[in-house]
């Protein structure tokens, strides 16, 4: 098999010759290890030949960036984007700026709002970029916003979460604009050629959800179901992309009718073993390499351990994709992003060997 046969074997559930890898290559210094230049931003094409030379079997390219494109400056080192949210740029934030302002506080704020246009064809031009250099090697895996974070990335947690009690219209509103430009979108990208689509959706912390069970299941789950339903029926795989705990809505989660979860968070208590004992058969975990903790801080062979310990969990049968439990960040050494990946390369061979 090559790459991508290997990495859409596993998502279908089924066993590869090997354990697929993957991961969010976040760290500029990676790249420049890697491919032997700096990089300033996330290039379709730099991503490719990094995944291609670290041995990734599958790799993520966003839509025309990640929460939109033609930013405007508003500063020296912060910049408006089309949706009206301020970002603040940093090293340690690369290549997700941290939003420092959002442009929707009411409901006035939101009557003279205008949303972007999730048709402009240009947005697709890192895919097409990407899926020209691969030329079918790894798996090319589409990127598109969720509804909930894109109405966070609008309003603002803390004013979104008064929001679900002082004006829950306005929020369902707002996830709702983000589920109708991230489905097009995600259409667009699919059409274009790409292999699957993650959709990145955050809704929790390490130690809880954002809000409650209740209020996840009545504003957040139904428009990423609704966009999974739309992506399959034009026949597309969906991964949910989804840090923090969400073991209170671990159940309604494995039946969206995605075919992968990510990242799995071993450090926001996701039991990988557990995940893969109960919802084998419906989704297939990717993910729970300590990225926090053993990537950053390990020794080599506690690295080495941590893959062992995953892939006993999870990949005896097949259905499992490897990877860290975020992404390879620039707070991660290389030298350990190397150690992590020798390791994977050393028992991945089916049958595993342990």
């Amino acid at each position: 098999m090559n790459s991508r046969e290997r990495f859409l074997t596993a998502l279908n559930l089924q066993q590869p010759d090997k354990v697929p890898l993957f991961d969010f290559l976040f760290s500029p210094p990676l790249f420049e290890a890697v491919l032997g230049k700096k990089v300033k931003t996330y290039e379709a094409v730099d991503a490719v030949e990094c995944a291609l030379r670290l041995g990734l079997d599958g790799i993520w390219i966003p839509i025309g960036g990640y929460a939109g494109y033609t930013p405007q400056a508003v500063g020296k080192n912060s910049y408006k984007d089309e949706w009206g949210t301020t970002y603040v740029q940093s090293e340690a934030s690369w290549p997700i700026d941290a939003p420092s302002a959002y442009p929707i506080a009411n409901r006035e704020d939101y009557k003279n709002w205008t949303a972007p246009n999730p048709d402009d064809k240009e947005r697709v031009q890192p895919l097409l970029d990407a899926l020209k250099y691969n030329k079918g090697r790894l798996a090319i895996l589409a990127g598109v916003l969720g509804p909930f974070t894109a109405a966070t990335m609008l309003m603002g947690l803390e004013e979104m979460s008064l929001g679900f009690y002082t004006d829950p219209e306005l929020v369902t509103d707002l996830i709702q604009e983000g589920e109708k430009f991230s489905t097009k979108a995600g259409l667009h990208l699919l059409a274009a050629g790409a292999d699957a689509i993650i959709i990145s959706d955050d809704l929790g912390y390490a130690n809880s959800l954002f809000a409650s069970p209740e209020i996840m299941r009545e504003y957040a789950l139904p428009p990423i179901r609704r966009m999974v339903e739309t992506f399959r029926s034009v026949g597309a795989k969906v991964i949910l992309h989804c840090d923090g705990n969400l073991n209170k809505i671990l159940d309604d989660v494995a039946r969206l009718g995605i075919s992968g979860l990510h990242p799995i968070e071993r450090k926001a208590d996701m039991n990988l073993k557990q995940i893969k004992q109960k919802y084998g058969k419906l989704i297939c975990p990717i993910g729970n390499v300590n990225s926090s903790s053993t990537l950053p801080y390990g020794t080599k062979e506690e690295i080495e351990a941590e893959v062992k310990e995953c892939l006993a969990d999870a990949a005896q049968d097949g259905g499992y994709i490897i990877a860290s439990d975020h992404s390879l960040s620039q707070g991660i050494p290389v030298e350990n992003v190397f150690h992590m990946h020798e390791a994977v390369m050393k028992y991945r061979k089916y049958p595993i060997q342990l």
